[in-house]
């Protein structure tokens, strides 16, 4: 038998056996999400366009099930509520539309995490340039506050075209930096207009500030797509930017002087456990973390949890799983990377 057949016999033979039904059904219109972008192509020459980029789910009301939220290019920017597989756009109701003056912003990326420590995921979205990022702070009844100019994140952002964006703990202080990846529509416009993109360090008292960025994150580069992970298991997290008309920038975190850190993988059965909430507290310091996907920009970061403990050597580890599953880890030793399964009470480190 010749070798091509023995390779079609093979393939054939290694096949997945599929059932006769459909693997996926749109149910785009029974959930409730139908809405529809209005392009304004030379066919069409709209005056305005709208159309959605970034957007993530989440647990926002922690009532077990993932909400959506969607930013949109041109008009009010979209939080769904996920009311047992229906989706109810809420998004005026919690003030998560509107910039805080009233108007609708350009969203590209959205990223979302407990920036200020309250156990409450907030939003921040990236916009086009010439206007402001926008920081939403969750205060917990159902309501966003736009807290961009306190934040000290609007006059730092308004030069530059938003794309990419994440949330990450650099220097291991307990407190979340932001990252966001820059570059213009138009290459050209960009190009030789400074660095592209920044870093903002979370003071601790719902304040950033913009870091020295140095040679690496000055370079001038026209980025679309961010993530993070920790692709050297070293214990800190790296930063991957997808750039256009260039290869991809790799920038590993050779911060100096950083604190202890957590690592941590959640799993159910042989899958990662997409929605677990865990709660941490180290010295009297309470941090919330939420597996995520689908947020930044047209990327994927890690998903394991990750946590910067500052001068704490030890952590208490509360997770709650998709299903409702309480689980208490007590006097967890830091700087390690640990593999957790539900149901089982025993942390892995690896």
């Amino acid at each position: 038998m010749s070798s091509y057949l023995q390779a079609l016999l093979l393939l054939a033979y290694a096949a997945p056996v599929f059932s006769a039904g459909p693997l996926f059904t749109d149910v785009t219109q029974a959930a409730g999400i139908a809405f529809i972008n209005q392009s304004g192509g030379a066919d069409k020459q709209y005056i305005i366009e709208t159309q959605s980029a970034g957007g993530g789910f989440w647990d926002y009301d922690r009532d077990g099930d993932r909400d959506l939220y969607v930013a949109n290019d041109g008009h009010p920017n979209s939080l769904f509520r996920n009311d047992g597989g229906r989706f109810v756009n809420i998004s005026l109701a919690t003030g998560t539309a509107y910039s805080g003056n009233g108007r609708a912003q350009a969203g590209m990326g959205v990223t979302l995490a407990d920036y200020d420590n309250d156990l409450q995921v907030d939003i921040v979205v990236t916009n086009f340039s010439q206007d402001h990022n926008t920081l939403y702070r969750n205060e917990g009844d159902s309501f966003f506050t736009d807290v961009t100019g306190r934040a000290g994140l609007a006059s730092s952002s308004r030069p530059f075209m938003g794309w990419g964006t994440f949330f990450f703990d650099y220097d291991h202080d307990g407190w979340q930096d932001l990252f966001v990846a820059n570059g213009h529509l138009m290459p050209a416009i960009e190009r030789g207009g400074g660095g592209l993109r920044y870093r903002q360090r979370n003071l601790g008292d719902g304040r950033f500030r913009e870091t020295a960025n140095g040679p690496t994150l000055a370079t001038e580069r026209v980025s679309r797509g961010a993530a993070n992970g920790d692709y050297d298991s070293d214990g800190d997290l790296d930063i991957l930017v997808a750039n256009l008309d260039d290869s991809p920038a790799l920038l590993r975190n050779d911060v100096e002087d950083k604190g202890h850190w957590l690592l941590l993988t959640l799993r159910q059965g042989a899958i990662e456990a997409i929605g677990t909430h865990v709660h941490i507290q180290a010295s009297g310091r309470h941090q919330m973390r939420e597996v995520l996907t689908g947020s930044s920009f047209q990327a994927q970061s890690d998903t394991r949890l990750h946590f910067g403990l500052g001068t704490a050597s030890e952590a208490d580890i509360e997770i709650t799983w998709p299903s409702g599953e309480r689980q208490i880890f007590h006097a967890v030793s830091a700087d390690h990377h640990y593999v957790i399964h539900r149901g089982v009470n025993r942390l892995i480190s690896e």
